[in-house]
């Protein structure tokens, strides 16, 4: 959403241009009102933690000086305020954000000028404070791409990888090569994401003991280990 809009045959100001990826290096603009803003609506509560906004491409990139960032939450209360852009340039990236700050919307206000913006950019992880049963919450691997060290030969391809991140079917599960040492499981989520719980579901038919000695490292979007946890100790 923005204030206004600048007329066009083409609707070639909207307000979307700003979210729509720097490839169509489309931009929004204003009409020449005071007070002008423009505003995001996120549609999840995320803890926001860098916006990047990219000057309309073709310039004139002093539009941006005086803007104001605000994040609001999902009651639309103000939770955090920048302070005005002082400089021209490309881009301003506003990195300073408190932690743990949480918002559902980004407001861009410029009091003084025409609004007009090429992209704008909000960097965070998605939370949600009502998912407090296991059972609700999103399973960010499910159906995501999978990888595992070897698989079994079958004639049905019942051991594949892919096999632990479908919904449930008791009759197809992941298995590796006997011999080999050091066997691995991976699946990519494909986002990054907050992750709070970790379900491991054994073989559908026993050996249940299959499980003991295995650990679950957590790696990031560099495939660099986060986090580790202990070996599993019990069938």
């Amino acid at each position: 959403f923005q204030s206004t809009t600048l007329p066009s045959k083409k609707d070639l100001w909207a307000s979307d241009n700003a979210v729509s990826g720097k490839d169509n290096k489309l931009s929004t603009h204003t009409t020449k009102t005071s007070g002008n803003w423009w505003q995001v609506n996120l549609e999840v509560v995320a803890l926001i933690q860098s916006i990047r906004i990219y000057n309309r491409y073709d310039g004139p990139w002093e539009r941006l000086k005086g803007t104001v960032v605000m994040i609001r939450n999902s009651d639309n209360e103000l939770v955090w305020k920048s302070e005005g852009v002082t400089e021209e340039g490309e881009v301003v990236v506003f990195d300073n954000i408190p932690e743990n700050t949480e918002g559902s919307y980004v407001r861009i206000i410029q009091k003084s000028n025409i609004l007009s913006l090429g992209e704008v950019e909000v960097y965070g992880n998605i939370i949600d404070h009502d998912l407090e049963d296991v059972s609700k919450k999103q399973n960010l691997a499910l159906h995501k791409p999978t990888y595992q060290s070897s698989t079994l030969p079958s004639n049905n391809e019942q051991w594949e990888s892919s096999n632990a991140v479908r919904t449930f079917q008791k009759s197809s599960c992941t298995r590796r090569n006997e011999g080999n040492a050091s066997n691995w499981w991976q699946v990519n989520l494909e986002v990054v994401a907050t992750i709070q719980k970790i379900i491991l579901t054994n073989s559908y038919d026993t050996p249940w003991n299959r499980l003991k000695g295995t650990y679950v490292i957590i790696l990031n979007s560099n495939n660099k280990v986060v986090w580790k946890s202990p070996r599993i100790k019990k069938e």
